[in-house]
């Protein structure tokens, strides 16, 4: 069950960067984008009870509050209130890598803080790079996200097959 909700949170992960990029050109591209992100999101949450074999409150609360802010962003036009958004996405992120790894990776975390540094200039200094920059940081903090995950999984693997190895021997 794990690989299958890893790899329809991979499908969804990547349906949604898809999405924004088709967004451009096709304006309906954005409701598939906010469907799969969530599922991307929600799919976390699954993780992490297997994980844990428990749904940390903090963690529930934090993704209902990245879904509606991604249903909500659609209507609000404050830069700064979506830059808090972008937030809340990102505590999210980094709670529920915490709860499902064990522990918080600083390196993500580096990774985070400049991404909203980036959000921030975006604002003080609106122009198309940074527009750019900020999306591209966005992508690279979720696909930052997704790198521990998988080579967590691919370690247990690793020990599986070698245990098995083992006793074949």
């Amino acid at each position: 069950m794990k690989q299958n909700v890893k790899k329809i949170s991979n499908l969804s992960l990547t349906a949604g960067i898809i999405s924004i990029v088709l967004d451009i050109w096709i304006p309906w591209m954005g409701l598939i984008s906010i469907a799969a992100f969530s599922l991307c999101y929600v799919l976390n949450l699954v993780q992490e009870l297997s994980a844990n074999r428990r749904l940390d409150p903090i963690s529930v609360i934090l993704c209902i509050g990245v879904v509606v802010w991604l249903i909500a962003h659609q209507f609000i036009t404050s830069e700064y209130v979506g830059l808090a958004g972008q937030c809340i996405i990102y505590m999210y992120l980094i709670r529920t890598g915490k709860q499902t790894l064990g522990k918080v990776d600083k390196g993500f975390v580096v990774f985070i803080a400049v991404a909203v540094l980036i959000g921030l200039m975006k604002i003080l200094v609106p122009s198309k790079w940074t527009d750019i920059l900020n999306i591209i940081f966005q992508v690279i903090v979720l696909l930052r996200f997704i790198d521990p995950i998988l080579s967590r999984i691919a370690l247990k693997h690793r020990e599986k097959r070698l245990a098995n190895e083992g006793v074949n021997n």
